[in-house]
């Protein structure tokens, strides 16, 4: 066995130091806006941590400031309204639906998304469901069954619910599943959470999907959820927003 003297020990160390790179090796961080810990970090001067935008944009996706700062954006309707639920789901304002009607690429589902975006990044809770795979484990039988109740336990822990894509899955025939599903979710919303409901059907045609429950709810003077509809502009995914 080769003894290891102090001197032998020393000249390694020497060696090691020679063959030091000139640079240092790139940083490995996956955040580098130089306002966090390059985790996505930040500690405030009051001694509390809060997650860094930038990161969290980078691995969630944009929030509705972010979309509204684009070179190509345009406000629409549905936009707006999204916007305007901003400051009651970030706050302790009354939870209160829209129901956003209107044809592709209205930024329907770009600026909701965006919204559970923000919601997360303030440490809100949100959910999004996409109607027509509802649809398809409803059809399913038991397996199915457990799909619907995960995505239920997760609308009653959130305080911003999205269901995407209502009547996405109304040319597979059988209007009784959706009208019944969407009035469980409706059930589950009803001024107990924040909620939006898209949808490409005009709201005549969206009708056929509520029984009378969700259309008193809906529709009634409970003051619950407000409709807008969003049928005239271009379809901005040919300009790059969505």
């Amino acid at each position: 066995m080769k003894k290891v003297t102090f001197e032998s020990t020393a000249e390694s160390f020497q060696e090691m130091i020679d063959h030091l790179p000139d640079e240092r090796p790139d940083d490995d961080r996956p955040c580098k806006c130089g306002e966090c810990d390059g985790y996505g970090h930040v500690i405030d001067s009051d001694g509390k941590a809060r997650f860094c935008p930038n990161f969290f944009e980078q691995k969630v996706g944009p929030t509705l400031d972010t979309l509204r700062r684009s070179e190509k954006f345009v406000e629409t309707p549905t936009f707006l309204a999204v916007e305007l639920l901003k400051m009651d789901v970030l706050t302790e304002g009354k939870p209160r639906a829209v129901f956003l009607s209107g044809s592709h690429g209205r930024s329907k589902t770009e600026a909701s998304r965006a919204l559970l975006n923000e919601a997360a990044l303030n440490g809100v809770r949100g959910h999004y469901v996409s109607f027509p795979e509802l649809i398809k484990a409803r059809k399913t039988g038991y397996d199915g069954n457990a799909v619907i109740q995960s995505h239920l336990r997760a609308i009653q822990k959130s305080r911003i619910v999205v269901i995407d894509e209502i009547g996405r899955e109304s040319q597979h025939g059988n209007e009784d599943h959706p009208r019944s599903m969407l009035t469980e979710i409706i059930q589950y919303c009803d001024r107990q959470r924040f909620a939006i409901f898209i949808t490409n059907l005009s709201i005549k045609e969206i009708d056929l999907y509520l029984d009378t429950y969700a259309k008193s709810r809906l529709h009634g003077d409970s003051g619950y959820c407000s409709w807008v509809e969003d049928f005239e502009g271009a379809d901005l995914r040919f300009e790059g927003f969505e």
